[in-house]
């Protein structure tokens, strides 16, 4: 049978591994961060310097591929239609759009005016006709006028990337780190600090329940009296509430490294000389396509008012047949 020191050893030795568990998930979070940015668990006194190094080297490293990427929309604009050839391409559109409307107020004039000497059938056949057309000239309307827009509002960007690829790379290299690094030092320290101490005291506390337990074996061995159950449990539980309460303390610490490294990865200072309204200078990474997409639509466009138009003629040549001369 089971002495009570070995039920009371085995009951710390079960609560101790529970509290070693919550210490190594700790650890680990904290080791992630440690060999994302390469930092040496041995030299923790270091971790701020290097730390803000790495930041600053991953924002130098996001920015020379930004750069790369703004000079691959250039020449991928640069393959597009010139924008004059697409303001010329606009304009056509508008002017359609303009005769169409003419026509179109032509034929709904013409039918107000011969509607009486219609038959009822005649009549519900050119108001369908009609009104089909209109809602099919109305939606090409629309678009037209968003191909407009949405050219305009890219013409500044487009310029700018019609620059000479050298004249172009120069000009981006002039965009700043996202921080100084005595900034992002400053961002850092706390959080790195607060690390720092969540660590060391994670060593206490598990040597105190390591303590702890190495008595209560002793006690078994030696047959000595068992240890005074509520006083160890009491102490293992203390132990367990402020290891337990770390998780929140190392989550923000570890949210707020993690917002200032997504920040690094992904941060792109502005230039005061950027031409048009201020926008951020991400915007030129998606210029091409973006230009390629209202590129198709002008052209959708011009194939939807042919077929308007056609559809225009065919109502006017078939309400003349039936409008007394």
């Amino acid at each position: 049978m089971s002495s009570q020191a070995e039920l009371q050893y085995l009951a710390v030795k079960e609560r101790v591994s529970t509290l070693k568990i919550l210490q190594m998930t700790l650890d680990v979070e904290l080791r992630t961060l440690l060999d994302e940015h390469r930092l040496s668990p041995l030299q923790p006194l270091n971790w701020i310097a290097e730390l803000a190094e790495s930041l600053r080297n991953r924002n130098a490293d996001f920015l020379q591929q930004f750069i790369e990427s703004v000079l691959q929309q250039s020449r991928k604009v640069k393959r597009l239609l010139t924008p004059a050839d697409f303001e010329d391409k606009v304009s056509g559109i508008l002017q359609a759009e303009a005769e169409l409307s003419l026509a179109l107020s032509e034929i709904e004039d013409l039918f107000s005016r011969s509607r009486s000497s219609m038959t009822g059938a005649q009549r519900s056949f050119f108001e369908d006709l009609i009104s089909t057309t209109r809602q099919a000239f109305t939606a090409t309307a629309a678009e037209s006028r968003s191909a407009h827009d949405g050219f305009k509002e890219l013409v500044p960007r487009i310029e700018f990337l019609y620059r000479p690829q050298e004249d172009l790379r120069a000009f981006l290299r002039t965009i700043p780190p996202y921080a100084p690094l005595e900034i992002i030092q400053f961002t850092i320290t706390p959080a790195i600090q607060t690390l720092q101490e969540l660590a060391e005291r994670r060593e206490v506390l598990v040597a105190r329940a390591d303590g702890i337990e190495f008595d209560a074996l002793q006690r078994w061995h030696d047959l000595a009296h068992a240890v005074d159950w509520e006083e160890t449990s009491a102490s293992l539980e203390q132990l367990r509430k402020e290891l337990k309460a770390q998780r929140e303390l190392q989550s923000a610490a570890l949210a707020i490294i993690t917002l200032e490294t997504t920040t690094a990865n992904g941060a792109v200072g502005s230039l005061p000389s950027y031409p048009g309204p201020v926008r951020d200078l991400s915007d030129l990474l998606c210029v091409a396509e973006e230009y390629r997409s209202v590129e198709r639509l002008i052209s959708l466009l011009e194939e939807l008012q042919g077929q308007i138009r056609t559809a225009v003629e065919r109502v006017m040549a078939k309400l003349s047949r039936v409008v007394p001369q």
